[in-house]
């Protein structure tokens, strides 16, 4: 697999054109990659939970090349470039106001076949890792 997300319905805008999953992608990747959910930060602000992105993008993942922003939407979009082969992936990730009063939620997708040290699920659970450890700061 080389396209993994935490919302289906979450599409590139700028980076590559629309796709759609196919309903058998969807069952055999919540099956597989149960892990891969949206992260639901309580008690922060959408504004500061979106620069905590962007600032993990740009410091934290050395790899993360941002290449569009749409701040008033909450939205990143750029390409994860491997070590070795030197390989592209899209990325996007959404942060927008999660379903209760004080939630923020943060999804993410990669597309694309990297294939360095880490895959497209393993590369979302890294990033979500690294954006917790920035908000308790």
């Amino acid at each position: 697999m080389n396209d993994f997300t935490t919302d289906f319905d979450l599409q590139f805008r700028k980076v590559t054109p629309e796709h759609v999953y196919p309903e058998e992608w969807k069952e055999k990747l919540r099956k597989e990659y149960p892990e891969i959910q949206p992260m639901v930060i309580k008690g922060k602000p959408l504004a500061e939970v979106f620069f905590a992105v962007a600032k993990v993008v740009n410091d934290d993942m050395p790899r993360l090349q941002l290449t569009h922003q749409e701040d008033r939407e909450g939205r990143i979009e750029g390409i994860y470039t491997s070590l070795f082969m030197r390989k592209k992936e899209d990325f996007t990730i959404l942060v927008a106001e999660g379903s209760a009063d004080d939630e923020v939620t943060v999804n993410m997708r990669t597309r694309g076949q990297a294939a360095g040290a880490m895959d497209g699920d393993q590369r979302i659970m890294a990033f979500f890792k690294a954006l917790q450890a920035e908000l308790v700061e």
